[in-house]
């Protein structure tokens, strides 16, 4: 009795597991992939998230921005608002003696695509100067010998601070789309 139950158990078992694996494929299927191309000239925006200095980012720092406004082609959200942006420190140099100002540039190259597409832009960099204390330095160490161990000011890219470009070349991605 015991082993009939068993069987019969069995049986069902497999049953249900059939059924299901045949029912997969049409789940499955109803999942296509839709192609979308981000046209090369495709404006695109992001921002600082941190603030960015000579004196704390040397040169070939990786910086972290983010996507001020979602790129959307063909009415689908190909690039969405707030997606991470890897970018880098391409000049720095810190303030120096006898009032040298300091010097900070960043640069981001690639967007990533919901896909995970890399998108190729141009345009998002950004440079700033600090300002020189040439003349402080120089009435300081007339006066008192030490103005020389003046220091102009830092290159610093605020937080927040926006930057405006395009993609390079037409990028196609896959979308999932669901079939109607």
């Amino acid at each position: 009795m015991l082993h009939n139950y068993i069987k019969k158990a069995s049986t069902l078992a497999i049953s249900t597991l059939l059924c299901c694996m045949l029912l997969l494929p049409t789940s499955a299927s109803a999942q296509k992939k839709k192609e979308v191309v981000i046209k090369a000239g495709t404006p695109v925006e992001v921002v600082t998230t941190t603030e960015i200095s000579s004196k704390r980012h040397p040169l070939g720092t990786i910086i972290d921005l983010r996507v001020v406004e979602p790129v959307i082609v063909s009415n689908e959200v190909v690039i969405p608002e707030g997606s991470a942006v890897k970018g880098k420190v391409t000049q720095s140099q810190k303030s120096k003696l006898f009032g040298g100002k300091g010097i900070i540039a960043i640069e981001a190259s690639t967007l990533t695509a919901v896909d995970g597409t890399p998108v190729p832009v141009s345009g998002l960099t950004f440079y700033n100067e600090g300002k020189s204390n040439l003349g402080w330095s120089i009435v300081g160490t007339v006066c008192c010998l030490f103005g020389f161990l003046i220091h102009g000011t830092q290159g610093v890219i605020p937080a927040d601070t926006r930057l405006s470009g395009n993609v390079i070349s037409n990028t196609t991605i896959l979308l999932e789309s669901a079939d109607e």
